[in-house]
């Protein structure tokens, strides 16, 4: 009798705890939904919804009067002919929805091979906002605050399928049940979209020294849109300072974002920096032409003969000894072999040299054999 009792408390438990189901972790509210009636989400505005939580967005502080807020959806339900119309709302945070559109059964139909109907929800935004009453001062104010889209499906038979009977879209992980009842308009500022550049001098082995007369560098330009539409302007001032050759695409593996320009300083008597402004680039960011904000970059011209802050000194050295000779200066000379600071070394009884390079500004010499037990040198 006892194993009977136990059985019966295990039943009845197991009955208790089927039946104690948590109605916020139902995707659908079932008092709501009739016969699982829902639209889901279909085409591009997946892909969207997916990459950036936005199945549509405009700019806020862009508006150019084509925008248009659209989706793709199947209308999910056992009997396929009781669609009457699709009901589409707007709502801010501070403004209740309001109605913006109305699609009729008739813009759905079943694809080839399909099994429910498709149809395409499309608002121009120009009529969203109207609805919402947000001019275009308005609309630019809306700062973080998206426009959110919801949809009501009207039954034939005078009954409603309300939006907000998806309570827990977070749960619909399948693609084939994504909803498309609840969907939010992004409000993007175009600050956060433009193509920004980024700007170097590329110098001598990744070394940049301040360009003398007849010396040339390039200015490297790379944006952070993988293709620009439009290549930069790049301009020069002082103007005097230098010429500058073409932009010029850097189509290296196929890249379509990378330029580069050749400024060579004038040979004059311009030592200073010299500002490159590049400008003008375009690329389309969400269907939409964005202008780079200028970008400054700083190339140093010196023309200024270098000056020796501190010479070689004064040494007394014996027979086979070696000293060192440092000469300092007051800038960073040219690494180049054909610029290298040379030396001319001659006297009684010293080891000629004749143009010599000094090595960083260096160079070690050593007294030659003579008659003479040391030397000075100067």
């Amino acid at each position: 009798m006892k194993k009977y009792i136990n059985k019966l408390t295990i039943l009845l438990l197991l009955g208790f705890t089927l039946a104690c189901v948590d109605e916020s972790k139902d995707p659908l509210d079932s008092n709501e939904v009739k016969k699982g009636i829902l639209l889901a989400l279909r085409g591009d505005a997946v892909n969207n919804l997916n990459a950036t939580g936005c199945t549509n967005s405009f700019y806020k502080n862009n508006i150019i009067g084509d925008e248009v807020f659209s989706y793709d959806a199947d209308f999910l339900a056992e009997d396929q002919e009781v669609l009457q119309e699709v009901q589409v709302y707007a709502a801010t945070p501070s403004i209740a929805r309001v109605l913006v559109a109305t699609v009729p059964a008739s813009a759905f139909a079943i694809p080839s091979g399909a099994r429910y109907k498709r149809g395409k929800v499309s608002v121009p935004l120009a009529t969203i906002l109207a609805a919402l009453n947000l001019d275009a001062t308005a609309t630019e104010n809306l700062l973080t605050s998206d426009i959110k889209i919801t949809s009501d499906i009207l039954l034939k038979d005078g009954s409603k399928v309300l939006a907000s009977a998806a309570t827990n879209t977070s749960l619909f992980e399948s693609v084939i049940f994504q909803p498309a009842m609840n969907l939010t308009y992004c409000a993007n500022d175009v600050a956060d979209f433009v193509p920004i550049a980024t700007t170097k001098m590329l110098g001598v082995k990744g070394i940049v020294v301040p360009l003398k007369g007849g010396v040339s560098d390039t200015l490297h330009i790379k944006y952070n849109q993988a293709e620009m539409k439009t290549a930069p302007s790049v301009s020069f001032v002082p103007a005097t300072a230098g010429t500058a050759g073409p932009v010029t695409a850097l189509s290296y593996k196929g890249k379509k974002n990378e330029f580069y320009v050749i400024y060579t300083a004038a040979a004059s008597s311009y030592t200073g920096a010299v500002t490159a402004t590049v400008s003008g680039a375009t690329a389309i960011v969400a269907e939409v032409e964005l202008t780079q904000d200028d970008k400054t970059q700083t190339i140093n011209v010196d023309n200024t003969t270098p000056l020796i802050t501190k010479d070689v000194g004064s040494y007394f050295i014996g027979k086979n000894q070696f000293v060192t000779l440092t000469v300092n200066y007051n800038e960073r000379m040219s690494t180049k072999a054909a610029d290298a600071v040379k030396a001319t070394i001659s006297g009684h009884g010293l080891e000629t040299i004749t143009n010599a390079p000094l090595q960083f500004q260096q160079m070690a010499y050593r007294l030659a054999s003579s008659t003479f037990s040391n030397w000075l040198i100067r």
